[in-house]
């Protein structure tokens, strides 16, 4: 079963007398458990793809459906619901708050699930753990960029999240 299908999706946007097209009847499934990169030059609708996954924007016209739920109909509240059990978010800005612990950094979206604080403890634990970060108690100013990355795809990557989302992530080969 596809964890993300997109069916006939058109998506315009007005720019003062400027029509924009960015999609013209998209139709795209993504399959659970899959990894999906998307690539095309500035301007090829990348950004407004993730936007419509994340149901912080609406198509035009068409569905968007993913984990199960038409995103493109439900209404904000029951977007904000869904959004903070099935999507996790990874900025390239880290959007890490450096006030917090590297463990509070990462509980933070947990406060938004049903999870007890030992649930929740449990699971910063494991995912701390899984990038050599086990001294949680180090403030976020203290790690260098890489560090940070790490500590932020923790953040988002708890197992709880249906859908993962990274935008503007540059990947450099060798």
């Amino acid at each position: 079963m596809a964890l993300v299908e997109i069916r006939d999706v058109y998506k315009s946007f007005q720019r003062e007398a400027q029509h924009i097209d960015v999609f013209t009847g998209l139709t795209l499934d993504m399959a659970e458990r899959s990894f999906t990169a998307l690539m095309g030059p500035s301007g090829s609708g990348k950004s407004t793809l993730l936007n419509l996954l994340a149901g912080l924007d609406k198509p035009t016209r068409g569905t968007v459906r993913v984990a199960r739920a038409e995103v493109s109909t439900l209404a904000p509240g029951q977007l904000a619901e869904w959004r903070a059990r099935h999507i996790g978010f990874v900025f390239q800005s880290f959007n890490l708050l450096p006030v917090l612990t590297a463990a509070q950094n990462v509980e933070l979206p947990l406060l938004l699930t049903s999870l007890s604080r030992k649930d929740r403890a449990e699971r910063v634990k494991v995912a701390l753990g899984v990038v050599g970060l086990e001294w949680t108690l180090v403030a976020v100013t203290d790690f260098d960029g890489d560090g940070r990355a790490d500590l932020l795809f923790r953040r988002t990557s708890d197992g709880l999240m249906s859908l993962y989302l990274m935008n503007g992530f540059k990947v450099l080969a060798t």
